[in-house]
């Protein structure tokens, strides 16, 4: 695909693509619905821990699983929301072996029957040794085993292009030096093998420059595509793992907007698809911000748009208490400092507080009434936030809490021997860094 003339993506949406527990079917309506407003048209169902679609990809699709996935796409279609599915082709699959190549086939119309509106084959994730079941076949080749799959898998689906929408992620989605250290080194040219290898109108995906980028230029995307030579001309989605909070980052809260991603993406990116965090409710919030960005690159102002989704998404009580727990949980590689989000008071509230703290080692000790404030904050949050986000936000508060207790014993008039067994449980769990404020 060349560059294109328009400003704006042809799909903005959702890859439910996490490594978690899943989400409960009415927590995922209640995040669809949210998102909706602002723009959401596709949604792409692939949790890596869904059996269905991974460990028990081989198996035939039945009963309640064929029933909970047909109630999403009617859910989805009744709102005008493209649904598909993400297919993780991992071992025991082998592209050799005919009987896996139907079965996986076989789910793919099995899907298309319950109304979803496409399938997408992921190769993410996966040891670049997983071609050595037919290595011999495919000469050793990844790219080219995968290649094969994809089309044979897509052939028996449809024999002739249909209504369909065929999406694939390839094992090298990100030039990430973190990919082959975690996953075995690439065979040369494997963008190259794999481009040539698939059908012209597959649409692949990427992650930017890093698994999870601060930011995204069309540069970044230029020094991936060499890898492919002519790989230009495939249909791009971009996977953009912002808010997710997986893997090394599940004490993280990604609860402010997206940043650093340039307006001139949609000349060269045909789609693009947010990675949502582990929580529904507390992640719709930045994800609204991720559509925002989709729906107009060159007008996207982050604090804007953050202060949209809050009046969206929440009611005016709760909207101060969310401000303060993201200003509060803020610490992660995705979310650089920026400018201050939350009201000049919390965000001084927490500047005093982190300083007075500083100062307060050894003997020192803390304002009673700078205590009291951070109490005061606390059960603001704790009264306010609405039911799912409070559950959802449970570990992060009762941190905060545990820091409250923390912060009371070192009052001038507060329980000295209280201190010393509270910062040795605290830097039990912490022992980096004493940070009371951060992380579950």
């Amino acid at each position: 695909m060349t560059e294109r003339d328009t400003a704006r993506f042809q799909f903005t949406g959702v890859v439910e693509g996490f490594y978690g527990p899943l989400w409960a079917p009415a927590a995922r309506l209640r995040f669809i619905d949210d998102l909706r407003r602002f723009g959401l048209d596709a949604y792409l169902y692939a949790p890596k821990h869904d059996p269905l679609l991974a460990k028990a990809l081989l198996e035939p699709l039945l009963g309640a699983d064929a029933e909970r996935l047909r109630d999403l796409a009617h859910a989805c279609a009744a709102r005008g929301i493209r649904l598909l599915a993400g297919l993780h082709l991992e071992q025991p699959f082998d592209p050799t072996r005919d009987a896996h190549l139907e079965a996986v086939a076989g789910k793919c119309r099995a899907l298309a029957g319950l109304g979803l509106g496409g399938c997408a084959i992921l190769f993410d994730d996966v040891p670049t040794s997983a071609v050595a079941p037919g290595g011999t076949r495919f000469g050793g080749s990844l790219a080219r085993a995968q290649a094969h799959a994809v089309t044979e898998i897509r052939r028996r689906v449809e024999p002739a292009p249909g209504g369909l929408l065929w999406w694939v992620c390839p094992s090298l989605y990100s030039l990430d030096p973190m990919v082959a250290r975690q996953w075995g080194p690439f065979e040369p040219g494997y963008l190259a093998t794999l481009h040539a290898g698939l059908p012209p109108d597959v649409a692949w995906f990427w992650t930017g420059p890093s698994v999870c980028s601060q930011t995204i230029t069309l540069a970044d995307l230029a020094a991936w595509r060499g890898q492919g030579t002519t790989a230009a001309e495939r249909p791009l989605l971009l996977w953009d793992n912002y808010p997710v909070n997986d893997a090394a980052m599940v004490n993280d809260l990604h609860l402010g907007p997206l940043s650093g991603r340039a307006a001139d993406l949609p000349r060269a990116i045909r789609g693009y698809l947010l990675n949502p965090m582990l929580q529904p409710a507390l992640g719709a919030i930045p994800a609204a911000t991720c559509l925002q960005y989709a729906a107009d690159p060159a007008g996207y102002r982050p604090r804007e748009a953050w202060r949209r989704a809050l009046e969206a998404l929440l009611p005016p009580d709760a909207r101060v208490p969310f401000a303060a727990l993201e200003a509060l949980t803020r610490r992660s590689c995705l979310a650089p400092p920026a400018e201050p989000l939350a009201p000049a008071p919390v965000e001084g509230l927490i500047a005093r507080l982190a300083a007075a703290w500083q100062g307060a080692q050894g003997e020192g000790s803390l304002p009673a009434s700078l205590v009291r404030e951070y109490a005061d904050l606390l059960a603001t949050l704790d009264a306010t936030l609405p039911p799912e986000m409070f559950c959802e936000a449970e570990p992060w508060l009762l941190r905060l809490r545990q820091a409250r207790a923390l912060f009371g014993s070192y009052v001038a008039e507060g329980d000295l021997r209280a201190r010393e067994p509270l910062l040795v449980a605290w830097h039990a769990e912490h022992p980096r860094v004493l940070e009371p404020w951060f992380k579950p």
